[in-house]
Parts: C-alpha cells; structure tokens; sequence
C-alpha cells in the first residue's frame, strides 16, 4: 500500500510527483501520496514559482499554500549541500498489481451506438431529410401543405426562372428572427451559410457544441454512459477490452427509463436556437478513446458525438406519406423556402450533417 506524506514535509521539487486522490491522496490534501515526476496520475505541474493543481477546489488549495511555504530543494551556504534523499514507495506496490502496460489496450472501444447511423434510415438506406434535387417544378407548386399548396406564395409561380436569393433572404429571417437567440444567432447564420455552399461536408461549430453539452437531457444521457463504462470496468478488473457492447446498452436501459438520444424540442430550445440547429438527434456514439490504468486505479476519456441532419423531407411540410397528417411547420414561411431550396431540382442545395463531439473524463478503483 502506498505510504501517504504530510504535504507540509515535501520539498518544492516533490510537489511535481503528488498523485492525485484518485491514486491514494487524501481529498483534503493534508497528506498525499508520491510517485514518478513523469507519472499518468501526477496531478501538479511547477513552473518556476507557479504551480497548477488538478483536483477538488480544498484539495488544490491546501497543495498550493503548503508549495508556497515548502523549501527548496537545494540549500546554498557556503557549499551547495545534497539535498535530502526521500525514500518513495513503488508505485507498483499495490494491493493489486498492474500486469499490463497502459500501451497493451486498444482504443477507440465501442461503448454506445444508436440504433441509427449518420446519413441512414434505420433500415439502411439514405435518410429521407438527406436527400436533395428530388422534385421538380409542377412537383413543388402542386404539394400540398398546412393551409394550401406550396406554391400558393413565396412569390415562386415563375419557378422555373427566378433566383434563390429571395428564398434565402425569407429564410434567413424566420431562422434569424424566431429560433434563435444569444451566441446562437450566429450558429444559426453560419449553418445556412454552409447549406447555402452546398458542399454537403460536416458542419461543426464550438458555440453549439457547447450548448448541447451543458443541456439537462444531454448531461443525463452522458451520465447514464459514463456511470455504467465505470461500474462494468471495474467488474472486469479494468480490462476495457472485455467491454461487452450489448451489456453495455442493457445497462444502460437499467439506469434509465426510456433511455435515448436526447432531443431539443422544448419552448426554451425553440427560442434558443437548438431546435432549428438540431431538434432531435439522428445517431450516435461513445467511445473510449484514452485509457490508463495504474493498480487498482484507472481513468481515460470517453468521447460522445452526436449527429444530425440539416435538413428537411416532405413530412416536415407536407402530409406524411404513411399516416396522412400534415405539419404545421409548412405555415412557415421560412420552412416552405428551406424545402424548396433543397429539393427543387433547380436549386439542388445539399443537406448536411451536423457533428457535436464532446469528451468528457471518466475514472475509478478497482476493489
């Protein structure tokens, strides 16, 4: 078992070997557990007279004011003298013994996937709201939604030779003006702007990255996936390898009912801006994509990315091909636009997929 060390004992140069309390620091910081400067689980870095601590907000305080009163290492007189020599106990003396280097485990590990991919129906198959340049003129002015016919208005009974322009401007203002506020104006601008290129590749933006991942439905999806990848790693003595994919999803299930993808839906979201940018997320994934483990401790990342689609189908305005029901969103006029623009053979502007990648730390001790 590691030997802990009173913090106000250390020399400055041992502040750089403190493990964290994940590997047998106490959380107060009063006492605290040494290994290698170069070790995966030192928690401090010195520079100079400035020292980062990774920990609780007690814990790097008591190792911040215990640095500021340490000694230095060496002592100068009239001879330098050595410093002190400060048996350390072994990091590998441990209740249980790593066997395994951290280089023998293979990562990305598969630890979620959604019964959908990026780009398909759940079938196979491209996504219908994937799909671009599918009608033609006399097919837009004659489909029918919420209060007429498409072409009813939107100034495009000359379809055949006007200029997109206009439809983007109308839609432009409903996206602008009713779905989307704060940082996320400018998310929203920026993905019509990408729709508008019509270069098809992945859009990702920080801004609305950020804000799906501090959403309420997010941080409970993230946290079901990382409570469970914790209690089925330790049963496995922190063989991630031995992760099984399908046991993984039961247990998830078991945390939480209805289990799924979170979606954007709410009044918030629909003034925010997340529900134009996304609503409901299409498919997903988590993986392990960093791990480390140190006797009977262990940590990594695992990496949750979202997909959706910007991107509307013919049931997002007009009657639903298998029930009949129609829409309200093709009141809208900025909807009518965003439809025509994509499926009109004319215009042809392509889809794209939306790409939110959110990392997020995880660890634990085997028992």
């Amino acid at each position: 078992m590691l030997t802990l060390r009173d913090i106000n004992t250390l020399t400055k140069d041992e502040f750089k070997c403190i493990l964290g309390p994940i590997a047998g620091s106490l959380d107060d910081g009063s006492k605290v557990a040494l290994g290698m400067q170069s070790d995966v689980f030192a928690c401090c870095k010195v520079e100079g007279e400035q020292i980062s601590v990774m920990g609780t907000p007690k814990f790097e305080q008591a190792v911040k004011a215990a640095y500021a009163k340490a000694k230095p290492t060496l002592w100068f007189g009239s001879a330098e003298k050595e410093r002190p020599k400060v048996e350390r106990p072994s990091p590998t003396l441990q209740p249980k013994t790593d066997t395994k280097s951290a280089t023998t485990y293979r990562v990305p590990v598969l630890i979620y996937k959604s019964p959908r991919e990026r780009g398909k129906k759940l079938g196979g198959g491209q996504a219908d709201d994937m799909a671009y340049g599918t009608m033609t003129a006399s097919e837009i002015k004659s489909m029918p939604f919420f209060l007429g016919k498409l072409g009813d208005d939107l100034n495009i009974k000359d379809l055949e030779t006007m200029s997109p322009k206009p439809l983007f401007e109308t839609f432009r203002k409903m996206a602008v003006g009713y779905f989307s506020s704060g940082d996320l104006k400018m998310n929203t601008l920026a993905m019509i702007q990408h729709f508008e290129k019509s270069t098809g590749t992945d859009y990702r933006n920080p801004v609305l990255t950020n804000a799906v991942r501090i959403h309420p439905k997010t941080q409970v999806f993230s946290k079901t996936i990382i409570e469970e990848v914790v209690t089925q790693t330790k049963q496995l003595d922190g063989e991630i390898n031995q992760l099984d994919l399908s046991k993984l999803m039961d247990g998830y299930k078991a945390r939480q009912t209805g289990f799924r993808l979170p979606n954007f839906s709410s009044g918030a979201d629909i003034l925010s801006g997340t529900t134009i940018a996304i609503n409901d997320v299409w498919a997903g994934k988590a993986e392990i994509t960093k791990y480390e483990k140190f006797g009977n401790f262990f940590k990594g990342t695992i990496r949750i990315t979202l997909f959706d689609h910007f991107g509307l189908d013919a049931p997002d305005i007009g009657p639903d091909p298998t029930t009949g029901h129609i829409k309200p969103y093709g009141m809208l006029p900025g909807f009518r636009a965003w439809f025509i623009l994509q499926h009109y053979d004319r215009f042809a502007y392509k889809p794209f997929v939306t790409v939110m990648e959110m990392d997020y730390p995880f660890s634990g001790e085997i028992q």
